[in-house]
């Protein structure tokens, strides 16, 4: 049998130094509340047939509320994960454990759905 190699999980302090980005085919603008994403969806296929049909979105809308927002203005490639907590200490008066908690779920998030990319350095 042949098993696919795992990736090792990043350490803590890779993690911290990792620098997440946005993912540039999604559009966004901010909004009264926070910021509104529209993520384009894949038209292949009978999904896509079936979409063109019944005239529905080609795009899937996503708002972000306030504290969002603020993350995501700044996922642009340069600002490290620490960086980010650091602001939204500051920003939003939360103590570093729960701003880094929240703010490593929602890059998860993100991540999972392709929304944005973290970039760690390898050991």
């Amino acid at each position: 049998m042949f098993f696919k190699k795992r990736t090792p999980m990043p350490t803590k302090a890779q993690m911290l130094s990792a620098r997440p980005l946005r993912n540039p085919l999604i559009a966004w603008e901010a909004s009264e509340t926070g910021a509104l994403l529209r993520a384009p969806i894949d038209n292949r296929g009978i999904w896509g047939r079936l979409r063109r049909i019944f005239r529905l979105r080609d795009e899937r809308l996503i708002e972000l509320d306030a504290i969002g927002a603020f993350v995501w203005e700044r996922l642009d490639g340069q600002t490290t994960v620490d960086g980010l907590i650091v602001r939204l200490c500051k920003q939003y008066r939360l103590d570093r454990k729960e701003a880094e908690a929240s703010l490593f779920a929602f890059l998860k998030m993100l991540s999972d759905r392709n929304y944005a990319a973290l970039f760690v350095k390898k050991r």
